[in-house]
């Protein structure tokens, strides 16, 4: 349903050690299928992560990008993304500089009613004709038919607001969302101060327990 980003690009209830430490078990799994394989792997490994009192836990790995969570910083990459993947194929990605803005970014979805269980099907879906500085959309669950586009069941709209501060990001992306209309729904808490001063707050607690 939507994602955030500091504008350091981590969360705000992270420290330095749990990303360190995520980035120790992406490197030694990167090492065990090398040698598992015979040839080392190129592409995408995206790892679900969770921190807990006993230290970081690797939940799942894909081989993709994470949706929502590379909205928020893949709006954000100034590299040529072609470039790293060049660079991911010919094995020279530690020649290459990646650089991101240094921005906080809100990723809010708009979904059908009844998401996920009984989503509504085929309603067309309005979206605004001018977007404010700050802000990118991107279509996902929706298809195209005489001209409309149409809902297919699934997250249908991405919005992503960008900024100097998550609150920031938040408040722009907040606005764009409500100006989609129809059977619709997203969550209006994502990104907002509450809501994450609560996650610093639990994690505060499962980190003493």
């Amino acid at each position: 349903m939507g994602t955030y980003t500091d504008a350091d690009h981590k969360l705000p209830f992270l420290k330095d050690a749990d990303i360190a430490a995520a980035q120790e078990i992406n490197q030694r799994v990167a090492a065990a299928l090398a040698e598992e394989c015979g040839a080392p792997y190129r592409g995408i490994l995206y790892g679900g992560f969770m921190a807990t009192k006993d230290g970081v836990k690797l939940i799942e790995y894909n081989a993709r990008f994470g949706d929502p969570e590379s909205l928020n910083l893949l709006t954000l990459l100034e590299t040529d993304f072609v470039e790293i993947c060049r660079a991911i194929v010919d094995t020279t990605l530690d020649d290459l500089v990646v650089s991101f803005s240094p921005k906080a970014s809100v990723c809010k979805y708009v979904v059908p009613e009844g998401y996920p269980d009984n989503p509504r099907k085929g309603d067309v879906v309005l979206l605004p004709t001018e977007l404010p500085e700050g802000v990118t959309m991107f279509l996902s669950a929706v298809d195209v038919k005489d001209g409309a586009l149409i809902a297919t069941g699934s997250r249908t709209v991405a919005v992503v607001g960008t900024a100097a501060t998550i609150g920031e990001a938040e408040a722009v992306c907040e606005r764009v969302v409500r100006q989609i209309p129809g059977p619709f729904f997203h969550r209006t808490d994502i990104g907002t101060e509450p809501a994450i001063a609560r996650r610093v707050e639990h994690m505060k607690a499962v980190r003493s327990a």
